[in-house]
């Protein structure tokens, strides 16, 4: 079942669809009425008038084909992030389920009293480790990068999903100052060492 934003945007595809085929059929039969005039001798006014309703026409016919490509860019932007995002989220998961568990070697060596009372003791669960999105902040940097390193950098996980990951665990602010490290050509392991050089060393000096 479709949801309420699904339905918006499938009735918003089919008024632009509209609006866009109502310009061009403007478009066309000022561009018929114009070559009438010419064909038909019209003043040089009324041609000048036509000429003139016809690059309006024109001009509103780019503009929204313009719109148009703009939107299947936006689109097919989004759903490449959603793809992606999905992708590591999956990854993520496959990571979490190679987290070692209790180990089954059983040493066949006498076992003494300690031994036997630590095999009962019940066993702490792992520890969960989450990513707390960097700020800026150099003094931070080391959590950061224990934690990224863990979950991402220091995984099988392809390295534009890396790259991506990276991106998203970054404040909007530091987003902002290292945006040249996230651009379509970039590469994440440059990526990662340009930031590791910046904020890992000056926190280190």
């Amino acid at each position: 079942m479709g949801s309420a934003s699904d339905s918006e945007e499938e009735v918003d595809a089919k008024t632009i669809l509209a609006i866009r085929t109502s310009a061009k059929r403007r478009h066309t039969r000022q561009a018929n009425h114009l070559k009438a005039l010419i064909d038909g001798g019209g003043t040089a006014d009324d041609v000048n008038v036509a000429l003139a309703v016809l690059e309006e026409a024109y001009s509103e016919v780019a503009k929204l084909d313009e719109q148009r490509k703009l939107e299947d860019i936006r689109q097919q932007s989004q759903r490449e992030q959603e793809d992606l995002t999905l992708q590591i989220e999956y990854q993520r998961q496959l990571e979490g389920l190679k987290s070692p568990g209790k180990s089954s070697f059983k040493p066949r060596f006498t076992s003494s009293i300690n031994d036997s009372d630590d095999e009962k003791r019940p066993r702490e669960p792992w520890p969960k480790i989450s990513i707390t999105p960097f700020n800026g902040d150099s003094r931070t940097w080391p959590d950061f990068e224990l934690s990224f390193g863990a979950l991402i950098n220091n995984t099988r996980m392809p390295e534009d999903m890396k790259l991506l990951a990276l991106r998203e665990n970054l404040e909007p602010d530091v987003r902002r100052r290292v945006a040249n490290l996230f651009v379509a050509s970039a590469n994440y392991q440059t990526s990662w060492k340009a930031l590791t050089d910046r904020y890992g060393n000056r926190q280190a000096m």
